[in-house]
């Protein structure tokens, strides 16, 4: 952006240089003459005096009459003032030019550079560079967050994305055939929690390129956010074919671990999570939440198999899966319960939970009440996880959340109210009851 910003200043300053020039010339040129009518205006008053000198002489020798004389002063008078009435009408004419032709060069350079930005914007790229621009802004905003932890920018970037949404939808009804634009639009709104026009994003991708697995693989898990974090058919269906056509693709990996480990085949479920690990390394926040989950899915296949500790094949992180596999469980103490500035009937879904601070945004454990339940005391706990081995116990710093639908959906949406507390520090406050009060509406 910076690069765009410098170039047209200079595109700018070479158009003013081009215009200016003419203007700068002539200025240059009536200073010249003026120069020169000066100069000829003294040449003739000096004239005079040497001519009025001489028929004076004359006079006084008596060569000419008094009536001659008078009529030759009267001519040399009347020449004099000729000339003096020339060099004042080009005087002023060029005292004229310099009052005017700054204002005339200016106006022409705003012109100029009023319609070139007209032109640029209906025939440039305009809508690609403002959409560029938010995209900048969204990242200032994202880098800042993970540096500084503060709570308070998350509903800047909220505010970001709805107008890259915004912006991103005006700009495809001209170029609907604009596909890295459509998927960017799809992503967007999966951060959005949108997934339902998220997956129509995907569809219409899929529409003209219908053989690209990693499409595929984000619209699988599309359904599977949708689905409250469940592998329905659709989602098995598109992680099949995506893995056909990219056997690497981690993301459909992770989907396809999840699948086996839903339906207890924990050595299938360790096959693809040591896959994606491997491919993505070791050190990735997707991989240390895989690494989690393949050490319960290990545990899982030691107890069927009869063996009372898990395979040590693996090494994940070793806090998280010390907890895992000691048994302690942790837990979050809440208390939550409605401002009496929100707006609410009794039926009104509210969702509980924690999720990590920094990392993957899945919930760790959730729990769903309703409105007339309010205000609660409730312990969420290890058993409350939605993704096996992304409990309480993989992370050890916490964001806490409730929030009031007015849809019944899990994901938030415009005019929801919410309360949000993080981070917190599990293991720092054992004992304690977090309080968290609804009174924040999502814009």
């Amino acid at each position: 952006m910076t690069l765009f910003y410098s170039g047209s200043v200079l595109l700018i300053l070479l158009a003013v240089v081009f215009i200016g020039w003419p203007f700068i010339r002539h200025r240059l040129v009536d200073t010249s003459k003026e120069a020169d009518a000066e100069k000829r205006q003294l040449t003739n008053i000096a004239l005079y005096r040497d001519h009025l000198s001489d028929i004076e002489q004359s006079l006084v020798t008596g060569s000419m009459t008094r009536e001659q004389h008078n009529e030759l002063k009267l001519e040399l008078e009347r020449n004099l003032l000729e000339d003096s009435h020339l060099s004042s009408s080009e005087t002023q004419t060029d005292a004229f030019s310099r009052r005017y032709y700054p204002w005339v060069f200016a106006g022409i350079t705003c012109c100029l550079v009023l319609v070139a930005a007209l032109i640029y914007q209906q025939l440039g790229a305009y809508e690609l560079w403002t959409i560029k621009s938010v995209i900048e802004r969204r990242g200032q905003l994202e880098r800042h967050y993970i540096h500084s932890g503060d709570s308070s920018l998350k509903d800047q970037m909220v505010s970001i994305n709805r107008q890259l949404v915004t912006k991103i939808t005006t700009y495809l009804e001209n170029e609907p055939n604009e596909l890295q634009m459509r998927l960017l639009l799809a992503r967007t709104l999966m951060s959005l929690g949108n997934f339902s026009l998220a997956i129509e994003q995907f569809e219409l991708i899929l529409e003209q390129q219908p053989n690209v697995g990693q499409i595929m693989a984000e619209m699988a898990q599309a359904f599977f956010l949708q689905a409250n974090n469940r592998v329905v058919p659709i989602v098995q269906s598109l992680v099949d074919r995506t893995l056909q056509l990219e056997p690497n693709n981690t993301v459909a990996l992770g989907l396809a671990g999840i699948a086996s480990f839903q339906f207890n085949q924990y050595q299938q479920a360790i096959h693809f999570w040591q896959k994606a690990i491997n491919l993505q390394g070791i050190n990735t926040p997707n991989s240390k939440a895989l690494q989690s989950s393949l050490a319960v899915a290990r545990q899982r296949l030691a107890e069927a198999d009869g063996d009372g500790a898990p395979s040590s094949a693996y090494t994940t992180d070793e806090s998280s899966k010390q907890e895992v596999l000691d048994g302690d469980e942790a837990k979050v103490e809440l208390q939550v319960s409605l401002a009496e500035s929100v707006t609410s009937s009794p039926e009104d879904s509210v969702f509980i939970y924690a999720r990590a601070w920094q990392g993957a945004r899945v919930p760790l454990a959730i729990v769903r009440v309703k409105a007339k339940d309010l205000p609660l005391d409730l312990t969420l706990t290890d058993a409350m996880a939605m993704v096996p081995g992304m409990n309480l116990s993989s992370v050890k710093q916490l964001e806490l959340v409730a929030r009031l639908s007015k849809s019944g959906d899990s994901a938030p949406k415009s005019g929801d109210w919410q309360a949000t507390l993080g981070p917190v520090n599990q293991g720092d406050d054992e004992g304690v009851t977090y309080q968290l009060v609804i009174s924040e509406r999502i814009p």
